[in-house]
């Protein structure tokens, strides 16, 4: 499946909403462009990176098909080349409580982990306790937001999922996937997710558990529990507690990554993680909320030597006027661990009281020291002004000023070009709030 799908789609789509009856049809549609002028990797030198991304979205087209597609193209007009394009694109055909869809899209149904593949689902939903789906394609592999497709692979894989509610407050999943490349196996997962909201006690206490068992090594790969509750109108505590450990895979199956590593340390857990989290959101005051995390973390680098590791934050969001029209965040968040330590405090701050003018700016500066002697202090710093030409159309000026071990100074100069409209018995404008498709790149919130 390449690109010329996501256009057959698009056609597709047009062509359904066209047929339909204007009241029933939901259409949705972005598009965002964004450039940047910065200092290159060899001296002297200059680089112009864009990216173009789109969407479209529609529901309740002809006989109710929907459909959805999404893309983003990148070039770097300074050496005139460019990143492999990225696009999603799917048609959802119900019929009676099934629906049908087909084509690239996100499969959220498998255990362990999401998988975007060029696939068909099916999915059996009445609103009654049962729900049922069963899925096959071929997996893709990329940073859907920022990066081209990284490999792609003679792999397959196929599965299912059962849904019941028990009750409004109550659900259980259970899935199944196997993934194959080359016709060999890689993955054969079963897994089961369980969530519960205790209406009858005070402050709603919901707990939840999701485990992830790996059927033909006969091994548990990743278990979860936790809970949230209001112990207070104002405050809010979660706690959770977390497992993981690689696939013992044996001879016969082809190895695979893990996918639990600190980027910034260069460590993984060669055997087993365990985790234990706590958080706490407190509404201080109407205008301004608190919020305290810590986790702490256990794994084994290499087999028979434990690590341990912290990480914590704290910070705060503060309302000025209490409206959302003016929005002030700050935290403070630190990791330290054997492969070293990182401290950092990051700000943001946005402002729509002015009529179709949006100003924001941000700032973060983090002193990391590493077990390889490598030692530095990172700042990134951002300042926008947009202004709403017409209705949907949003364009924004940035300049960001850094440093970092690649750059002891460095200046960027940007722009931000969105516009989204809505159709709903009528054209109209995508608010600022609700916008199809957000401003990428770094932009808090």
């Amino acid at each position: 499946m390449r690109s010329p799908l996501c256009g057959v789609v698009c056609v597709v789509a047009v062509g359904l909403s066209a047929l339909a009856p204007s009241h029933a049809v939901e259409f949705g549609a972005g598009l965002l462009g964004t450039g940047q002028v910065r200092e290159g990797d060899r001296p002297d030198s200059t680089e112009v990176p864009s990216n173009l991304y789109g969407a479209l979205l529609g529901s309740s087209l002809h006989h109710g098909v929907g459909g959805e597609t999404y893309f983003r193209l990148a070039r770097d007009w300074s050496r005139a080349d460019g990143a492999t394009d990225f696009y999603l694109g799917f048609v959802r055909v119900p019929a009676r409580g099934i629906e049908l869809s087909l084509g690239r899209q996100t499969l959220d149904d498998a255990p362990g982990a999401l998988y975007v593949a060029d696939a068909g689902r099916i999915r059996f939903d009445r609103g009654g306790r049962w729900a049922f789906s069963l899925f096959g394609g071929q997996p893709r592999y990329f940073e859907p937001l920022r990066g081209p497709e990284i490999v792609s692979q003679d792999e397959q894989l196929f599965g299912g999922s059962v849904r019941l509610r028990w009750s409004p407050q109550a659900t259980l999943a259970l899935s199944f996937l196997q993934l194959q490349r080359e016709h060999r196996r890689v993955n054969q997962l079963a897994g089961a997710v369980w969530q519960h909201t205790v209406a009858q006690r005070a402050g709603r206490p919901r707990v939840y558990a999701l485990a992830s068992y790996d059927t033909a090594e006969s091994s548990l790969q990743q278990a979860t529990v936790g809970s949230g509750v209001a112990v207070h109108p104002r405050v809010f505590l979660r706690l959770e507690g977390a497992y993981y450990k690689p696939q013992e895979r044996s001879k016969e199956v082809l190895p695979g990554l893990d996918r639990f590593s600190d980027p910034l340390f260069e460590l993984f857990s060669a055997s087993s993680l365990k985790q234990g989290r706590a958080g706490l959101q407190i509404r201080w005051k109407p205008n301004v909320s608190w919020y305290v995390d810590y986790a702490f973390q256990r794994f084994e680098e290499t087999p028979g030597r434990a690590v341990d590791g912290h990480r914590g934050s704290v910070g705060f969001v503060w309302l000025p006027e209490g409206d959302g029209l003016e929005v002030v965040r700050w935290e403070f968040y630190t990791t330290d661990s054997r492969g070293g330590q990182l401290q950092a405090g990051r700000a943001y701050y946005e402002n729509r009281v002015y009529e179709r003018v949006l100003l924001r700016g941000k700032i973060e500066v983090a002193r990391f020291d590493k077990i390889t002697n490598q030692s530095d202090t990172v700042v990134s710093s951002r300042v926008g002004v947009a202004y709403e030409l017409f209705p949907g159309l949003l364009a924004e000026l940035n300049v960001e000023g850094n440093r970092s071990p690649r750059f002891d100074q460095e200046f960027r100069l940007g722009f931000f070009l969105t516009y989204n409209v809505h159709y709903r018995d009528g054209w109209e404008a995508r608010t600022l709030d609700r916008p199809v498709l957000r401003l990428p790149g770094g932009w808090a919130g």
